[in-house]
């Protein structure tokens, strides 16, 4: 269900609201002694931006910033609709808006040349780094016509963007005409720029960080007025409006504005991109991935749009689909850190442990402080048997983000590897609190990498935590019949497999693994019956191949060739269905039948003929 929408704006000011308010700045505490300092700094730098629309009319106000001689930052939201803007810097004189440089749709940033004499404005430094929650910030704008005002306050919450970027949340009250404003620290750095907006019963204060503003890389230069012309107006207003309450977190909301920029102007990427951003966090990976997928035919330029997309695919659990998207964000923007630290997450669910290690130690290296990175190479290194490390990326994990499920249990499983039953219980413990589901999947799959690697004995007891911590978990006990087999405990292995399929009746492949321990065991008449009910479910050739052996190893030859020739119509060249034929021809006394399927056996597999090469003259 979509949430009902109410009246909704960006805070830029409309013309003729200026005289409702007569002052909105707040004072800022006058115990800073470096503010006032900061402020002459900061103010020659900051300008009013007036913008105007078809026949010279007013359309609204915003604020801005130089960074450059003539080059001057907003809010891309501030010029909609716009054919020509003027500045008015802090020394009361007005410049002229020559055109765009640069602008980011998804960060809601522009970058612009103004006509301005060499040496006017001294540039304001833009940093890239993030700031710390509850750092001291101030903020130089024009709300409400209020030009050159300042307001102060705190960073109060930083979160992931979607274009793979972050954006902070301030306590700075801004008000209209404060977008664009520059956001310093007490350093006197810009740390973001400022977008204010309503929502319906809030006012909620953001800043687009330095980083962001780093990365608009100047162009040939276009004219207001041909920017406007070449913009679909309608899109862009209600693409703005859903960037900002997707910014609030309010992705419902934001998801009914995206598509209504798409029904005004089906060829927007970036609205696409948005929609599948929406769908992805909202649990509805398919409409999520069908949105990328039409975004990026849009914006094959975008690394966050792939980044996102790979994200969906590893949510329906389409691992190489994933691998493909991340490795394809990491050729467009080759540092950014969020599609590493997704492509490591996606080969550590794939089993690609060496792989995700690497991406792992990469995006570590570029972004210290990103726990979800540490968190995956916990999981990673200790698939790899690299226990010392995977605790200490868990550690690193859990101080950054103290509710990492996946930290504490790979804290816990490594411990356990070593020998080391108290931590490993106490992490173990906390993670069964935060996440208990998870938990248990981790112990089973654990177990399916100390298996996969003839580490059988080991996988048994994590197979069985498994199930004791989510008795439900059905591949676990399936896991865990296969590790009996493996270890000849045969017996046992059929007891797993059949309480396996109490929970799960219609698994093909449990049915296929009890059958053939029945054959190992010589149980035939019982193994043709499990076999013949994974048939049942899934016919593929490795299953008739199998029941073909039993009914070889039963006599019943012709019986035999009909499921082998069965299981060679749907994999002609299936290695293993030949020998199986060669071997039923053979003991029927076809010598000639067996030396041809002999024959096709040494031309597609040399190791498998070998195995009976003996039975045939040299």
């Amino acid at each position: 269900m979509r949430a009902q929408l109410g009246p909704f704006r960006f805070k830029h000011t409309e013309w003729g609201a200026l005289l409702l308010i007569t002052s909105i700045a707040t004072p800022l505490r006058s115990e800073e002694t470096l503010v006032p300092q900061l402020v002459k700094r900061i103010k020659p730098a900051s300008v009013t931006i007036v913008t105007y629309g078809g026949g010279e009319i007013a359309l609204g106000q915003g604020s801005g910033f130089f960074i450059g001689a003539n080059q001057l930052i907003s809010n891309r939201h501030v010029f909609e609709g716009a054919y020509r803007a003027d500045v008015k810097a802090a020394n009361g004189e007005t410049y002229s808006v020559k055109g765009i440089l640069a602008e980011a749709r998804d960060s809601d940033l522009i970058l612009l040349q103004v006509d301005i004499p060499l040496g006017a404005i001294q540039p304001l430094s833009v940093i890239t780094a993030l700031p710390q929650e509850g750092e001291r910030i101030i903020v130089v704008g024009s709300p409400l016509g209020l030009e050159q005002s300042l307001s102060d306050g705190l960073v109060s919450a930083i979160r992931e963007s979607s274009n793979g970027s972050y954006i902070f949340q301030i306590t700075a009250p801004l008000s209209e005409g404060s977008s664009g404003s520059p956001v310093m620290n007490l350093n006197g750095e810009v740390i973001g720029v400022a977008v204010a907006q309503l929502v319906p019963g809030q006012s909620l204060n953001f800043a687009i960080p330095g980083a962001d503003v780093a990365a608009l890389k100047p162009g040939a230069i276009k004219t207001l007025m041909e920017w406007t012309v070449g913009t679909a107006r309608e899109a862009e207003e209600v693409y703005s409006k859903g960037l900002a309450l997707l910014w609030s977190g309010d992705l419902a909301a934001a998801l009914t504005f995206f598509e209504q920029g798409i029904h005004h102007h089906p060829e927007h990427g970036e609205a696409w991109l948005q929609v599948g951003y929406c769908h992805l966090h909202l649990g509805r990976y398919r409409e999520a991935i069908e949105a990328f997928q039409k975004g990026l035919q849009l914006r094959p330029d975008s690394a966050a749009g792939y980044s996102n997309l790979g994200v969906a695919y590893v949510r329906v659990a389409q691992y190489a689909e994933a691998i493909v998207a991340l490795e394809q964000a990491l050729r467009i923007r080759p540092s950014m850190v969020e599609a590493l630290s997704n492509l490591c997450h996606a080969y550590s669910t794939a089993g690609r442990y060496q792989d995700a290690s690497q991406a792992c130690a990469e995006a570590i290296r570029l972004e210290p402080a990103r726990a979800a990175a540490y968190s995956t190479a916990s999981r990673t290194y200790c698939h790899l048997g690299r226990y010392q490390e995977a605790i200490a990326a868990a550690q690193q994990a859990i101080r950054l983000n103290p509710e990492d499920a996946v930290a504490y249990t790979a804290l816990g499983l490594s411990y356990r590897q070593l020998g080391q039953h108290l931590p490993s219980s106490a992490a173990i413990r906390q993670a069964t609190q935060l996440e208990p589901g998870y938990v248990a999947e981790e112990h089973n799959m654990l177990g399916v990498t100390l298996s996969e690697q003839g580490q059988y004995e080991a996988s048994v007891p994590l197979f069985i935590e498994a199930m004791h911590i989510d008795p439900r978990l059905v591949a676990a006990r399936a896991n865990l019949g296969l590790s009996y087999s493996h270890l000849g405990r045969s017996q046992e292995a059929i007891e797993a497999y059949q309480r396996a399929l109490q929970m799960a009746p219609n698994d093909a492949e449990t049915w296929y693994s009890l059958g053939w321990e029945y054959a190992t065991a010589s149980r035939y008449p019982e193994a043709m019956e499990a076999l013949q009910k994974a048939l049942q479910l899934i016919p593929t050739a490795k299953i008739y191949t199998n029941l073909a052996f039993v009914h070889m190893k039963l006599g019943r030859f012709q019986e035999a060739i009909d499921g082998l020739n069965r299981a060679l119509q749907i994999q002609p060249d299936f290695a293993e269905a030949h020998l199986n034929l060669s071997l039923t021809y053979l003991a029927m006394g076809n010598q000639e039948a067996a030396l041809r399927e002999y024959a096709l056996v040494k031309r597609l597999d040399q190791q498998l003929a070998n195995r009976i090469s003996d039975l045939f003259p040299k």
